[in-house]
């Protein structure tokens, strides 16, 4: 990419930086909205979102990635079966980008994805600071990353672990685990009911 498209991409992504605030509120139905105001809501998780939709990066990061990683981080959104998603994964670990990586898999997902990057269904999908990168492709991701100042070889210190992928809708929690509830097998459930306290009259069932 030539210096001065460089130039211009890197003045677009410090110009998007200045963007609102954004949050990712997850009802307790699993329901998730997006919106640039600090929600007040009940029983609902709420999660602040940099500009390109993930959680903040990594404290634990050499200087060099530090700086880019907090100012334009990146987020990786892919689905099952899909080769260039493999791709794409492939090329920001071998360089040695720190991302996030969000799966579109269920329906509520493809809703989510679609609420979020205003009615897009194309995967993977990159984002660099506020920046939007539908299609895999590395000269183009590779010069949006060059402008955002991450190093054009892996800077990532020894033993670093990528947080595992998540899904974009949060599976529902059990209810029955979440509020403690102890549950019985079926098998011992059933015992229990065939086998009367001592001195029941014979035929009675509780």
């Amino acid at each position: 990419m030539k210096p001065r498209i460089l130039a211009l991409v890197a003045g677009t992504l410090l110009g998007s930086a200045a963007m609102a605030q954004q949050y990712k509120v997850t009802g307790p139905d699993g329901r998730v909205t997006y919106t640039d105001r600090p929600p007040v809501t009940q029983n609902a998780r709420v999660q602040p979102l940099n500009a390109s939709g993930g959680p903040a990066p990594q404290s634990a990061l050499p200087a060099v990635l530090r700086d880019a990683a907090s100012r334009y981080p990146v987020a990786l959104y892919t689905a099952a079966d899909c080769t260039a998603c493999d791709m794409a994964r492939n090329y920001l670990k071998q360089r040695g980008i720190p991302f996030t990586e969000t799966t579109v898999t269920t329906a509520e997902d493809s809703a989510a994805f679609r609420q979020r990057f205003s009615g897009s269904s194309s995967v993977p999908l990159l984002t660099v600071g506020a920046q939007r990168l539908e299609s895999f492709n590395q000269q183009a991701w590779s010069g949006y990353l060059d402008a955002a100042g991450y190093p054009k070889t892996s800077a990532l210190p020894v033993g670093y672990v990528a947080s595992a992928a998540a899904p974009m809708v949060p599976l529902p929690a059990d209810p029955a685990k979440s509020a403690g509830v102890p549950t019985l097998p079926q098998a011992a459930t059933a015992q229990r009911e065939e086998s009367p306290a001592p001195g029941t009259p014979p035929g009675f069932k509780f």
